[in-house]
């Protein structure tokens, strides 16, 4: 599939662009099977021809030269159409300058735990940002989940947003996106996703169009970029913040599990630490412990 894709990405991108302005459109079973894993909605016409369902959900590919104002946060800025992930472009090992790297569609996109992240073509954000110098006492992972909260709220005050640790965001009980980190000494790369109009019932995603279809993608990555530019502010406030839009409330019942699956255990969620762990109260220990990795979750949910 990686060769598929690397070849005729210019076909697949003059493809998509058929499809999404209403065209019918002939696709190999090549095609339609790659179309259909990056979750566009096909519809069977006759002789191997296609039309999109839902057409006005899909966003025109990005177009450098609308992405002028993004400039003034970093000079190099890639676009590819389709790649394996973004965040394959950046070596955070390598002394290089920042870069922005924006795809419409990713195939092999990377989550935590080498899991991997539900790629929507066209109707996601997905982007990789940095190496980008951090040097402050909180945790990177807290410091983004507050810019990240803070520019949807920006673009309506309204929306149950919540951050699940240690790297979701929610859209009240159901996943609207989620980031990625690596930091290495005072160098750290940002890996986001978000779901802009994808949604799916079955699992459990949601997305910013049950509230509000923003008019591109490029404006949320402005004011993303804009926000992660400006001073932090003081640990005490990211930490308050983020407890107010917890996916998880201080006292809660919840089942601890760590990320090789080989401790799981019954807790209660105490709160967030500033070097971006989560402090827990096992039933069997009587000293509160920070978990600094593998997941959460309440056990309603169980």
């Amino acid at each position: 599939m990686n060769s598929f894709l690397a070849t005729d990405a210019e076909i697949h991108k003059a493809l998509y662009l058929k499809l999404i302005s209403r065209e019918l459109v002939q696709l190999t079973p090549l095609q339609k099977n790659m179309f259909e894993k990056l979750n566009l909605e096909l519809q069977y016409v006759d002789s191997d021809h296609y039309i999109l369902i839902n057409p006005d959900l899909y966003y025109r590919p990005y177009n450098i030269l609308c992405l002028e104002k993004l400039y003034k946060h970093v000079q190099d800025i890639q676009v590819p159409f389709l790649t394996s992930s973004t965040l394959d472009f950046i070596n955070i090992q390598k002394q290089e300058p920042v870069k922005l790297i924006i795809a419409d569609g990713q195939y092999k996109g990377k989550g935590q735990y080498d899991r991997v992240w539900q790629s929507a073509l066209g109707r996601q954000i997905q982007m990789t940002f940095g190496p980008w110098p951090y040097k402050n006492k909180v945790s990177p992972s807290l410091w983004v989940a507050y810019v990240a909260l803070t520019t949807l709220f920006s673009f309506h005050a309204d929306m149950p947003l919540l951050f699940k640790w240690p790297n979701d965001l929610y859209l009240g009980d159901k996943k609207l996106g989620g980031f990625l980190l690596l930091q290495q000494d005072d160098r750290c790369v940002i890996s986001l996703g978000l779901n802009i109009t994808f949604s799916s019932v079955m699992r459990g995603f949601d997305s910013l169009y049950s509230f509000f279809k923003i008019d591109s993608r490029e404006i949320f990555i402005n004011a993303f970029l804009s926000k992660v530019t400006e001073p932090i502010p003081d640990s005490a406030i990211i930490l308050n913040f983020l407890m107010k839009r917890s996916f998880f409330y201080s006292g809660q019942d919840i089942i601890v599990t760590t990320c090789d699956q080989k401790f799981s255990a019954e807790a209660r969620f105490i709160g967030l630490n500033k070097d971006g762990s989560c402090s827990i109260a096992r039933n069997s220990l009587k000293t509160p412990q920070r978990f600094y990795s593998g997941s959460i979750k309440p056990i309603h949910q169980l």
